[in-house]
């Protein structure tokens, strides 16, 4: 610290020679230093690799997971996921992960980046770098700057994974399949660091194909094999949209039976979630706006609006247009509190006609009236509802 000494009998100014180091400043101002620009550190693909572990979650994967690791390709931004039940695991996978970017790429992984986790300095992963030549590069305790790219893939995965679950309405358990679609969504988008570039374009040198891609927890029609399918049943399959298998088909969800189904002969009605209420047998065909009002054939309106829920019949009939006749809608029946007063009488009972009598007169049979004994055998001689309803007499 440059300063100027003005006394009674030294008055100069002090050069950088002579500075003197403020202490007291040191400890109570001292900050953290900015970190320098991100430079390219690697020129091909697979030479440098990002890692790290994300979790605890605190709800177990319909696998049993609670953790998930990812490797990051530092020069194409390519990512991979895997779902581990503890962090020990994250080495296992590292081993089948190495030969897999190697054999892609046709480059050797020469250097891993990743904190300073227990996971990543065991035994077995040194001898590891040291069997094969692989250079570990640790960030500094408590600097998860350091490892930028790792960090950044976690954010994005995991956040497109919450919008995607929450939209699908599926369980808490099935959030690593949410992690695994999001982490294959990700390697198709665009990015910035790659000049517009997608992930899968600088690792594959080819365009994504975009075509199978369909959202999270959407509903999904599944054929049938027809070997499985017997005579006179359904050819379809209702499930739902868990994860996409590139180049191959799709994984889902089947409701019923409570178990995966993988397909590559299934069609998608991207309105309809897991979380919605039972759809209508005719949203496939109609895809309707929420709200509108339709009538299929000119027949019976439809409701649009929430799922068709048969009630039953109130005391009035509805009224319906059948063919081409004009009736009057509904009325409601209305209520009254007996506690208030009315501002009219009420109205009359309705008039309820009497039945109709046959004009045909019973006749008994010829043996005649048989009574037993005890009976009275007076009988009014009327028309045939009173004949009818005694037992004694036969038409």
């Amino acid at each position: 610290m440059l300063m100027v000494i003005n006394t009674m009998h030294f008055n100069r100014q002090l050069n950088s020679a002579d500075s003197i180091y403020c202490t007291s400043c040191v400890m109570g101002k001292q900050s953290r230093l900015p970190f320098p620009a991100t430079v390219h550190r690697a020129q091909n693909t697979a030479e440098l690799i990002h890692s790290d572990v994300w979790g605890l979650v605190n709800t177990a994967s319909s696998s049993g997971d609670y953790y998930f690791v990812v490797f990051t390709d530092y020069y194409a931004r390519y990512l991979v996921v895997y779902l581990i039940k503890a962090k020990l695991e994250v080495f296992d996978h590292f081993k089948h992960f190495v030969p897999w970017i190697e054999t892609q790429s046709g480059k050797c992984v020469k250097r891993l980046h990743s904190n300073n986790g227990g996971e990543y300095v065991v035994r077995d992963f040194l001898h590891y770098f040291t069997k094969y030549g692989i250079e570990h590069e640790t960030t500094m305790p408590y600097t998860p700057q350091q490892n930028d790219i790792a960090e950044c893939s976690h954010q994005t995965v995991v956040t497109c994974a919450l919008n995607m679950h929450h939209l699908s309405g599926f369980p808490r358990s099935f959030w690593g399949w949410a992690i695994l679609n999001s982490a294959h969504i990700k390697n198709m988008l665009p990015l910035s660091s790659l000049t517009g570039r997608t992930p899968f374009e600088a690792f594959y040198g080819q365009l994504p194909d975009l075509s199978y891609i369909h959202p999270f927890g959407c509903l999904a029609y599944v054929h049938v094999p027809d070997d499985t399918c017997h005579k006179y049943n359904y050819v379809s399959w209702h499930c739902f949209l868990l994860s996409h298998v590139r180049n191959a088909g799709y994984i889902l969800w089947d409701p019923s039976s409570k178990c995966t189904i993988r397909s590559c002969h299934v069609q998608f009605d991207e309105h309809v979630f897991y979380g919605d209420p039972a759809p209508s047998p005719l949203t496939p065909l109609l895809n309707p706006i929420p709200g509108t009002l339709l009538s299929v054939g000119a027949s019976l309106p439809l409701w649009t609006g929430e799922p068709l829920v048969s009630t039953p019949a109130p005391a009035m009939a509805s009224q319906v247009s059948v063919g081409g006749e004009h009736h009057d809608p509904p009325v409601a029946p209305v209520t009254t509190n007996p506690a208030l007063p009315l501002d009219h009488p009420p109205a009359d009972p309705p008039h309820i006609d009497p039945p109709r009598h046959s004009t045909h007169t019973c006749q008994p049979a010829q043996a005649g009236y048989n009574a037993p004994t005890g009976v009275e055998t007076q009988v009014s001689m009327g028309t045939y509802r009173p004949y009818h309803k005694t037992k004694y007499w036969t038409c």
